[in-house]
């Protein structure tokens, strides 16, 4: 017991550090690129992104879920043969991906935002995919600080230390969006091979078991390609909805318009410190109530968690309404605290608080195997978010941008609360499966 509760408070700690780095770097890159530029950088970025959860495709939460239900039992089989079935997966997506791409950039009057450093992209989604799939294969053998220490600490941290750096040895004003990308790379690279040699350090023996022991279950690609694909639709339209995004207002609004409105979810996302605090230990604490129904109950579980989230998320968000202008003059210079993004750090914070007061309930979701369900909430989302973008930001530019995340947001929340009511183990009407 005393065991458990000090991985949950390592890993809450974990989070906290990284939320703080993540922070950190941003606003770094913000202060130093300035609007235009930082948007420029941000489209990269979210290309970047988009390459990454498709060429990974849910793999990392099936790595997380096979392992952790295989090594309680010592099967070393099971664990070796999803690893190598996710990197066999991980490897042809990521070929084809990068034909596709090929393709495209060939096609007459196309015009790619990455085409002067497309390889340097593509070295970064194909190393980030890597250290992601080894992070949560080592998470799911039971080294849960180990494997969150790279993507967490390490990434935002050596990011931060780098570009730092370049921007000392050139000047402040000489740093372009490409040095942020090479930093970026190094620092992917690095977190790459970290993380492969923790994995190994922790799978090397039961890799050689695993192998002698044979062949694997009848079945078991099947059943992982099944999981994989549940996995990568929800994970790929949540990427759409906030990537795409992101896109779609530098496109109609201008790189400097998306630099600001950039800044502004970096702050929301930081009073939302809260979430990220419960969802770290919130889906052990599920998973445990829903294996021993004589246990705690899930309910009081959530209410706990929804209180966790609103402790931290209201004062913060508080500051942010009240007082967004001095805030974001204090953080990131008097060129980010215009009448525009204070709006939109307003009605982002409004967001952060009525997701706050829902809680990790796609946490519980997920633990539950309600795959189909968060796929549909998922796609609900996306729709009503790119379906407000378009005319909310042509009439309010970054303002209505929020508000279209805002009220997405809030619909993907009722949907998924309304999901959990009905669907959750030993809800009145509803069988004590969990099945979907």
């Amino acid at each position: 017991m005393v065991l458990k509760r000090n991985a949950q408070i390592s890993s809450i700690l974990l989070r906290l550090i990284s939320a703080v780095l993540t922070f950190l770097n941003g606003m770094a890159l913000a202060r130093i690129l300035g609007p235009e530029t930082y948007g420029q950088y941000v489209l990269i970025l979210s290309w970047i992104s988009l390459a990454y959860f498709a060429v990974t495709a849910g793999l990392p939460t099936l790595l997380l879920r096979e392992i952790s239900l295989s090594n309680p039992a010592r099967d070393d089989a099971a664990t070796r043969g999803v690893v190598l079935f996710a990197l066999s997966v991980f490897g042809g997506l990521l070929l084809l991906c990068g034909l596709l791409f090929a393709l495209v950039h060939r096609l007459p009057g196309v015009e790619m935002a990455v085409e002067e450093m497309s390889w340097i992209t593509g070295v970064i989604v194909a190393f980030w995919g890597l250290s992601i799939l080894f992070e949560n294969a080592t998470r799911g053998l039971g080294h849960t600080s180990a494997g969150q220490m790279a993507e967490l600490v390490l990434r935002p941290g050596l990011g931060l230390v780098l570009f730092l750096g370049v921007a000392w040895l050139r000047g402040t004003g000489q740093v372009t969006e490409t040095d942020a990308v090479l930093a970026l790379l190094a620092t992917t690279l690095a977190t790459a091979g970290f993380s492969g040699v923790v994995f190994w350090h922790h799978v090397r023996e039961g890799w050689q078991r695993g192998a002698a022991q044979g062949a694997r279950r009848p079945g078991a690609w099947r059943d992982w390609m099944r999981g994989a694909l549940h996995n990568s639709v929800t994970n790929i339209l949540l990427a759409m909805t906030l990537q795409i995004s992101f896109l779609m207002v530098g496109r109609l609004a201008g790189d400097a318009e998306l630099g600001l409105y950039r800044v502004g979810y970096q702050l929301s996302i930081v009073a939302g410190i809260g979430l990220l605090a419960a969802k770290a230990v919130v889906g052990p604490q599920v998973g445990s109530s829903l294996r021993n129904p004589e246990g705690e109950p899930v309910s009081r579980v959530m209410q706990r968690a929804i209180g966790t989230c609103l402790l931290f998320s209201l004062p913060l968000c508080g500051v942010l309404l009240l007082w967004p202008a001095p805030v974001l003059d204090l953080l990131y210079g008097a060129r980010y605290a215009g009448t525009d993004t204070v709006l939109t750090l307003q009605v982002l914070a409004l967001g952060v608080i009525a997701n706050s007061a829902f809680g990790p309930i796609d946490v519980a979701l997920q633990v539950g195997r309600h795959d189909r369900m968060m796929m549909l909430a998922a796609l609900v989302r996306i729709v009503l978010h790119l379906g407000l973008l378009v005319p909310l930001t042509r009439f309010f530019g970054i303002a209505g941008a929020a508000a279209a995340h805002t009220l997405a947001l809030v619909a993907w929340c009722v949907i998924m609360l309304l999901a959990w009511k009905r669907r959750r183990p030993g809800a009145p009407g509803r069988d004590s499966s969990g099945s979907t």
